[in-house]
C-alpha cells in the first residue's frame, strides 16, 4: 500500500494545484448570476414528448439529451437572453429566445415539426453522459456505458456488457470463464443485477461465460460500485443498471447476429405517430447443432433466450413499458455411453434459467416533480439429475416486486420518497426418486419492504449533500434495519470535484454457494430466516475528479468496507437438517480504483482503469484471503474509429494472481477383499483423497490477456452488413486456470490447467 500511496498522493496534488497555478497571475472575475432554463420537446404534429432530442444553451458549452419524457434542463446559465436550440434527425432544427432572470428559473417548450432531412457528412456532438453525472448529484463510484462502446470491445464469441462491465475499476474476474462479478472484494452474489428495474438472479449461460444481455437489447448499463442510493436494497456490494434499447425509427427495423456460438435476430421499430416503440429479440446457441452436423457427434449443451420491451408515451408527458425476458440452459450427459460409470445409469441432467416480466409506468407531475412505479415477477430455478433418478436436486425462487419513487425539486432541494414490498417463494429440495426419499427440503415464503427518503442539497454553487435513509424489514427473520447513506460533493472549479460517501447495506437473498470453486453452472438461492441472519456491511470512500478538456477525465478513489455480518456456505452441514447450511463469517475490504477516462465523442475513445485491493476473511478462529482477492488489476481498453466506418479496438488485462488452497498429500482409500484376504482400491480406480493446506494460502501465477479486434460497415441500400474479426489472448499466454496435484507418482507432480488458449473470433452483423 505505501508504494501506491506516493504515485496517487503525487497525482493527487497535481490536479489540486492545476486550478491555482492556472488562476495565478490572472485578475479575479466578478460574480455572474446564474440561473437555469427546463423544458420539454415535443412533436409538433401529435404533441408526443421527443426522447433523445440534442438541446444546447448559446453561451455555455454543455449539451444535453432530453429523456423519455422530452425533458431537459440547464443549471448556470448566465442571467439575460439566451438562444435554446433543439434539433434531432428527422426533424427540423429549432430555435428560441429565453429570457432569464436572476434567483428564477425559466421554463420552455419546444416544437419540432416532422421533414424529411438530405443526410450529409456531418460531425455530432452527444451528451456526454459523464459529464452530466459529474455536474449532477452526487454520485461517487458511478460508471455508465453506451451500447456503441459495449459493442466495439473485443468479446470471446460475441460482445458481451457483463465482460465489459469486468473491465471497469473495483471489478475484478476470477478467470476467462466467468462473466460474473467480484467488486471492491465481495461475493459475486452480493450484486443486484437490473433489468429496466426488475431483479435478475443468475443472469448467465454456459456457467458464466455468457451473460443473459444480447447485444441488441442493451441500450447502456450503468454501475454502482460503491454504496448506491437509498432507492437500491439488497444488495451489499454494488448495483448494475442494464437499460433496453428503444427504436426510434418509425417502420419496422432489425438485426441479425452471427458469432462462433450463437445467433440471435431482433425486431424493433416505432408506430406512425412515434408514440409507441417496440423490439423484441431471440438467441440460441448452435454450437450442438453444428457437432451434431459437421462431427457426427452429441453436443451436450445449448441455451436459448428471448426478450420482449414496449414503450408507449402516454398522455401529459407519461410513458408506459413492459420488459419480460425468458432464458434456460440444459446440459445432458449419458452415462450409458461411458465405460467410468460406477454403476450409473441413464443420463446426468442440469436445467436451469431465468424468467422475468415487468411493467413500468413514468409520469411527470407538473415541472418540478416526477413519479416513477414498478411492478414485477422475477423467477430463477434449476434442477440437477444424476443417473437417472439416483440423485435429483432443484431450487426455485420467485420474487413478487412493487416499487415507487416520487421526486420533486423545492428550490435548492430535490427530494425522494418511495417504497419497495417483495414477497418470495423459495423451494430448495433434494430427493433420490430411486429409493423414494427425500433427503432435504426447505421452503420459505418471507416478506420484506423498505421505505427511503433522500434529499440532494445544493447549499450553495460548490458544496451539494445528499443525505438519505433506507428501512427495511424481512418477515422470515423478524428483522429491521436502518440503512443511512451521505454522499457529499465539492466542486472545485468547473472541471473538478471531490466527493465521500458512507453508508450502509443490507442483504437477505443468499447464494447457496462455494465461493472458492473457480467455476459453476449455477447457484442455489435461499432467503434469511431465524437460522440464516441478514448480512450487514458499512462502506465508505473519498475521491477526486478532474475533466482534462471536454471528454477526457480522471478519477482516484479510496474505498474501504467492513462486513460486520457476512454469511458463507457451511462445508460440513448435515443434508438431514435445516438450518446450518451457512455459517457466519465477517470480514473487510479496503482499496484504491483509478480511472482515466476518453469519452466516446471523437474517433479515438477508451479507458484505463487499476485497482488495489486487500481482502480477508474470518470466522474468529481462522483468517484468510477470499478467492476473489486480486490484489492488482490493470484493464487499458480502446477504441479507434475510422471514418470509412472501420472500426479497431483492442484491451490488454493484467493482474496479480488470485489466491487458492493447496494441496499437502494424498490418501489413496483401499477396500478389504475378504475373499483372497487382500487390500485393493475397490471399483473406482483413482479413488483419491486430497488433503488441503491452510484455505487459501497459496497464490496462482499473475494474469495477462491481450485482445483485438476489428469491424467494418458496408452499407448497401437499406441495409447495413458489418462482419467483425478478433483474436482474443493474442500472445497465447497459458494463464493459470487450477492446478491438479498427484501424489500418486514419484516424484509428486502438479499439473497446470490453462484458461483460454489463442482464440480467433468471427463475426457478422446484418442491420436493415
Amino acid at each position: 500500500m505505501h508504494r501506491l500511496a506516493l504515485p496517487a498522493l503525487s497525482l493527487f496534488t497535481l490536479l489540486t494545484l492545476a486550478p491555482t497555478a492556472k488562476a495565478q497571475g490572472q485578475v479575479a472575475a466578478p460574480a455572474q448570476n446564474t440561473v437555469s432554463i427546463r423544458g420539454t420537446v415535443r412533436d409538433d404534429s401529435t404533441s408526443a414528448p421527443l426522447p433523445r432530442v440534442t438541446v444546447s444553451v448559446e453561451g455555455i458549452p454543455q449539451v444535453v439529451l432530453t429523456d423519455s419524457t422530452g425533458r431537459f434542463a440547464f443549471s448556470r446559465v448566465p442571467r439575460g437572453t439566451v438562444v435554446v436550440r433543439a434539433r434531432r434527425v428527422g426533424y427540423a432544427a429549432v430555435e428560441r429566445p429565453v429570457r432569464v432572470r436572476d434567483n428564477a428559473t425559466a421554463d420552455v417548450e419546444l416544437r419540432l415539426r416532422v421533414t424529411a432531412a438530405t443526410l450529409v457528412p456531418v460531425r455530432t456532438q452527444a451528451q456526454l453522459t459523464e459529464r452530466e453525472r459529474f455536474e449532477g448529484a452526487p454520485a461517487t463510484s458511478t460508471i455508465s456505458l453506451n451500447a456503441a462502446t459495449l459493442s466495439a470491445l473485443p468479446a470471446i464469441g460475441e460482445a458481451d456488457a457483463m465482460r465489459v462491465v469486468q473491465l471497469l475499476p473495483g471489478v475484478v474476474a476470477r478467470n476467462d470463464f466467468t462473466a460474473g462479478l467480484n467488486v471492491r472484494g465481495g461475493e459475486q452474489d452480493q450484486n443486484l443485477v437490473l433489468l429496466n428495474g426488475i431483479p435478475l438472479y443468475q443472469p448467465f449461460h454456459l456457467g458464466g461465460v455468457f451473460s443473459t444481455f444480447m447485444d441488441a437489447t442493451v441500450g447502456s448499463i450503468r454501475l454502482h460500485a460503491g454504496a448506491p442510493p437509498v432507492e437500491y436494497g439488497g444488495r451489499l456490494s454494488s448495483v448494475l443498471e442494464v437499460t433496453s434499447a428503444e427504436e426510434a425509427r418509425r417502420g419496422v427495423h432489425g438485426e441479425v447476429q452471427l458469432s462462433l456460438l450463437a445467433a440471435s435476430l431482433s425486431v424493433g421499430g416505432a408506430s406512425a405517430n412515434g408514440r409507441t416503440s417496440w423490439q423484441v429479440a431471440g438467441r440460441r446457441t448452435y454450437a450442438d447443432q453444428i457437432a451434431q452436423r459437421v462431427a457426427q457427434r452429441d453436443f451436450p449443451y445449448a441455451f436459448y433466450d428471448g426478450q420482449l420491451h414496449v414503450n408507449r408515451q402516454l398522455p401529459r408527458g407519461g410513458t408506459l413499458s413492459l420488459t419480460a425476458y425468458h432464458g434456460r440452459d440444459a446440459l445432458r450427459e449419458d452415462f450409458t455411453q461411458r465405460e467410468d460409470t460406477l454403476g450409473l445409469d441413464g443420463a446426468y441432467a442440469l436445467d436451469w434459467g431465468n424468467d422475468a416480466v415487468g411493467l413500468t409506468w413514468s409520469q411527470p407531475l407538473g415541472a418540478r416533480s416526477a413519479w416513477v412505479q414498478r411492478a414485477s415477477v422475477s423467477r430463477f430455478s434449476s434442477t440437477q439429475d444424476e443417473g437417472a433418478g439416483a440423485l435429483r436436486a432443484s431450487n426455485d425462487v420467485r420474487e413478487w416486486r412493487a416499487s415507487g419513487l416520487l421526486r420533486t425539486e423545492r428550490g435548492a432541494h430535490v427530494v425522494g420518497v418511495g417504497y419497495e414490498a417483495s414477497q418470495h417463494d423459495v423451494l430448495f429440495k433434494e430427493t433420490s426418486p430411486q429409493l423414494a426419499a427425500e433427503l432435504q427440503r426447505l421452503t420459505q415464503r418471507p416478506v420484506s419492504g423498505a421505505l427511503f427518503l433522500d434529499d440532494t442539497w445544493r447549499v450553495g454553487r460548490r458544496l451539494t449533500v445528499r443525505p438519505g435513509v433506507r428501512a427495511e424489514y424481512v418477515r422470515s427473520a423478524q428483522w429491521v434495519g436502518v440503512s443511512p447513506r451521505v454522499a457529499v460533493r465539492w466542486a472545485q472549479g468547473e472541471d473538478m470535484a471531490f466527493t465521500a460517501t458512507v453508508g450502509n447495506t443490507a442483504q437477505w437473498v443468499h447464494a447457496l454457494r462455494e465461493e472458492d470453486d473457480a467455476l459453476r453452472f449455477f447457484d442455489r438461492w435461499v432467503l434469511s430466516d431465524s437460522n440464516i441472519p441478514v448480512a450487514r456491511a458499512t462502506q465508505a470512500s473519498v475521491g477526486v475528479e478532474r475533466w482534462l478538456s471536454r471528454s477526457r477525465f480522471v478519477r482516484i478513489e479510496p474505498f474501504a468496507k467492513r462486513y460486520g455480518t457476512l454469511v458463507e456456505r457451511n462445508g460440513l452441514d448435515d443434508r438431514g437438517m435445516v438450518g446450518d447450511e451457512f455459517r457466519p463469517i465477517t470480514g473487510t475490504s479496503t482499496g484504491v480504483d483509478l480511472f482515466l477516462r476518453q469519452v466516446e465523442t471523437g474517433p479515438l475513445s477508451g479507458w484505463i482503469s487499476y485497482t488495489y485491493t486487500n481482502n480477508s476473511r474470518t470466522d474468529g478462529v481462522d483468517s484468510w484471503r477470499p478467492a476473489q482477492d486480486r490484489r492488482h488489476t490493470l484493464n487499458a481498453v480502446g477504441t479507434w474509429r475510422v471514418a470509412n466506418g472501420t472500426v479497431l479496438s483492442g484491451r490488454l488485462g493484467v493482474g496479480s494472481g488470485v489466491p487458492y488452497t493447496g494441496v499437502e498429500a494424498q490418501l489413496v482409500r483401499r477396500l478389504a477383499d475378504p475373499r483372497n484376504s487382500q487390500w485393493d482400491r475397490g471399483v473406482v480406480e483413482g479413488d483419491v483423497q486430497s488433503i488441503a493446506g491452510a484455505r487459501n494460502a497459496q497464490q496462482l501465477p499473475p494474469f495477462v490477456r491481450l485482445d483485438f479486434s476489428a469491424q467494418r460497415s458496408f452499407v448497401r441500400g437499406r441495409t447495413t452488413l458489418t462482419p467483425v474479426l478478433g483474436v482474443i489472448n493474442a500472445t497465447n499466454r497459458r494463464n493459470v486456470f487450477a492446478y491438479r496435484f498427484d501424489y500418486t507418482a514419484v516424484p509428486a507432480t502438479r499439473e497446470s490447467l490453462s484458461q483460454l488458449p489463442i482464440v480467433p473470433t468471427i463475426g457478422l452483423t446484418v442491420a436493415w
